[in-house]
C-alpha cells in the first residue's frame, strides 16, 4: 500500500515538476518579448553625475547653438530612440561633445548617459502631452519641502555626536519616516500640512521634536518664513496595533535569520502584537483594478485574516496593494474589534537610495517671481504609511549589485517568503525516501512536525512580470498560491494557463 501511494506522490511531484519548468521557460519568452535582462545576466552600466552633467551641456548647446532636436515619436505615433535614424545627428554631437571633454570614458557610459536622457526628454514631452506636468511639477515641490525637513535633522543629528550604533539607528528611523509621511500642500499652496502617522512610537516623536527644535535656533530669517508655513493636520485615520516603545516600529534582521522563531517569537514581543498561525502574502497590484465583485474580495479577505490569525505581508514598495488592505480594513473592521499588522517587507539597500544627490534643477514655472528649485534624489519610491510595521532585510551577496529600489525590495519579498519555509520546516531523519505522515505532509528526507510549520498563503491579484517570479518562487518551495481570476495581467494569464492545463488532463 505505502509504495503505491509512493508511486503516484512521486508521479505527481514530477509533473509538477514539468509545469514549474515550462512556467520558468514562458518567463524566459516574456522576458525576451519584452528586452527585459534579468538582474544575474548583465550589470547595469553606472554613469557617473560628471557625465550625466556633461551630456546635459551638450544637449543644450547642440539644440541652441546646431538647432538639432530630438523626436520622441513619428507621426504615425510610433516610438522613437535616441539612436533612431531621425535622433541619431543630435546623439552623435552629444558623444562628441562629450568625448572631447573626457576623452578617457568609454563610449558606452555616453551612450548609456545620452538614452537616460532621452528617456527624461521623452517622459517630460508625454506629461506635456497628457497635461500631468503642473502635478509633476508641485509634485516635486512638495518633496523638497519633505527634504528639506529630513535635511535639517540629519544636521542636528549628526551635531550631537551619539555613538555610532544609536546614531545609525535613529538615522534610519528617519529616512523611514521620511519616505512613508503623509504630506501635502494647502490649496493655495503656500503651507505643508503634515499628517501625524499613528504607527510612530511617542519616543520617535519626542525625539524628532528636539532635533527640530535645535535646529530652528540656527535658522535665518527665510528659513524662519519657511517653518512658520509648516503645520499640522488631522492624523492618519489607519487603524494600528498598540504603540511600541523607542523605534521598534521597524525591525532590520540579516537576510539568513531563522525566520521561525523571528515570526513567532521576537517580532510579536517587541511589536506587542499576537503571534502569526499563517503569513498571507498580497501581491500584484500596480494601481487600481477592476472586478466586479470586488467588495466581496475585500470581505473574505478580512475574514481569512481574522478566522486565520495572520498577519499580512506585502512587498513595502507596493502602494497599490496596500491600499486595497486599507481600504478592506477600514470597510471591514473597526478600531476596538481587531488589530491587523500589516509588514512591509524590504531590502537594506533601498534606505541607501533616498540619499539626495548634491545637484539642483531649475523648473520653468515661477512661483512669487523666483524660480522652483527642485532637489533630485536617486529614488522615486516611497513606503505606504498604511503599513503598521517594517521588517528590513540584508542581502550580503547583493552589496556590490544594486537594482532599484522597487526590484530589491521584490527581491527582499521573495527571499522572505522562501526562508520561512526552510526555517520552519524540521524533519526527523529517517533515510533518503520520501515519506507520507498520518497528516499527508510531505518531507523529502522524512517526517514533519507539523506543529511547527508556519503557513505561507500568496494572494495574487493583477500584476505583471515581477509578481509571475513571485509566484515561481512561491510555488518551488511547497506553499500555496491564490490567484484572483479576473482582477488583470498576470492573474488573468495564470488562470487561463491553469484551465488549459486542467481542461487537457
Amino acid at each position: 500500500m505505502m509504495d503505491s501511494q509512493t508511486e503516484i506522490l512521486m508521479k505527481t511531484l514530477t509533473d509538477q515538476g514539468e509545469k514549474i519548468e515550462e512556467l520558468h521557460q514562458l518567463l524566459r519568452r516574456m522576458d525576451l518579448h519584452a528586452g527585459a535582462q534579468r538582474k544575474g545576466n548583465k550589470t547595469a552600466i553606472h554613469v557617473p553625475a560628471h557625465i550625466k552633467q556633461a551630456v546635459r551641456d551638450a544637449y543644450r548647446h547642440s539644440t541652441t547653438e546646431n538647432n538639432l532636436v530630438w523626436t520622441c515619436k513619428t507621426a504615425a505615433g510610433s516610438i522613437l530612440k535616441y539612436s533612431s535614424g531621425e535622433n541619431k545627428e543630435l546623439s552623435e554631437a552629444i558623444c562628441v561633445y562629450v568625448k572631447g571633454q573626457y576623452p578617457t570614458t568609454e563610449e558606452g557610459v555616453i551612450k548609456t548617459g545620452i538614452e537616460t536622457y532621452f528617456n527624461t526628454i521623452k517622459q517630460r514631452r508625454q506629461m506635456e502631452e497628457d497635461g500631468k506636468k503642473a502635478s509633476h511639477n508641485r509634485k516635486m515641490v512638495l518633496y523638497g519641502r519633505k527634504n528639506r525637513k529630513l535635511q535639517n535633522r540629519v544636521k542636528a543629528l549628526q551635531a550631537k555626536k551619539l555613538p555610532s550604533s544609536e546614531e545609525d539607528k535613529l538615522m534610519k528611523a528617519m529616512k523611514i519616516d521620511f519616505m512613508s509621511s503623509e504630506d501635502s500642500d494647502s490649496e493655495d499652496e503656500t503651507r505643508l500640512i503634515t499628517r501625524p502617522l499613528t504607527w510612530l512610537s511617542k519616543d520617535f516623536k519626542s525625539y524628532m521634536d528636539k532635533l527640530d527644535s535645535k535646529y530652528q535656533r540656527q535658522l535665518n530669517a527665510q528659513g524662519k518664513k519657511l517653518r512658520s508655513k509648516r503645520v499640522v493636520g488631522r492624523p492618519s485615520e489607519r487603524p494600528c496595533p498598540k504603540k511600541s516603545p523607542d523605534l521598534a516600529w521597524y525591525t532590520q534582521i540579516p537576510d539568513t535569520v531563522d525566520q521561525s522563531h523571528l515570526l513567532r517569537g521576537i517580532l510579536p514581543k517587541q511589536w506587542n502584537v499576537s503571534p502569526p498561525d499563517a503569513i498571507i502574502a498580497i501581491t500584484g497590484i500596480s494601481h487600481q483594478f477592476n472586478i466586479k465583485n470586488k467588495r466581496n474580495l475585500k470581505k473574505d479577505l478580512i475574514e481569512a485574516v481574522k478566522s486565520t490569525g495572520s498577519w499580512i505581508v506585502t512587498c513595502g514598495t507596493e502602494c497599490g496593494v496596500v491600499k486595497f488592505i486599507e481600504d478592506a480594513v477600514n470597510e471591514h473592521v473597526t478600531l476596538t474589534e481587531y488589530n491587523i499588522p500589516i509588514v512591509g517587507l524590504l531590502s537594506e539597500g533601498v534606505l541607501d537610495e533616498i540619499e539626495p544627490l548634491k545637484r539642483f534643477i531649475h523648473g520653468k514655472e515661477k512661483k512669487y517671481g523666483k524660480s522652483i528649485i527642485i532637489p533630485v534624489s536617486s529614488t522615486k519610491e516611497s513606503l505606504d504609511p498604511n503599513h503598521t510595521q517594517f521588517i528590513f532585510l540584508g542581502d550580503p551577496d547583493m552589496k556590490h549589485l544594486r537594482g532599484t529600489a522597487s526590484s530589491e525590495c521584490r527581491n527582499a519579498f521573495q527571499r522572505f517568503l522562501s526562508n520561512i519555509k526552510d526555517a520552519d520546516f524540521k524533519t526527523k531523519i529517517f533515510n533518503d525516501k520520501p515519506k507520507i505522515t498520518e497528516h499527508d505532509t510531505y518531507s523529502k528526507n522524512g517526517q514533519c512536525e507539523t506543529n511547527e510549520i508556519l503557513p505561507v498563503v500568496l494572494v495574487l491579484i493583477e500584476g505583471g512580470i515581477d509578481a509571475l517570479e513571485t509566484v515561481l518562487s512561491v510555488l518551488e518551495n511547497n506553499n500555496h498560491v491564490v490567484v484572483i481570476d479576473g482582477s488583470g495581467g498576470a492573474a488573468n494569464f495564470l488562470s487561463t494557463c491553469y484551465q488549459l492545463v486542467t481542461r487537457f488532463t
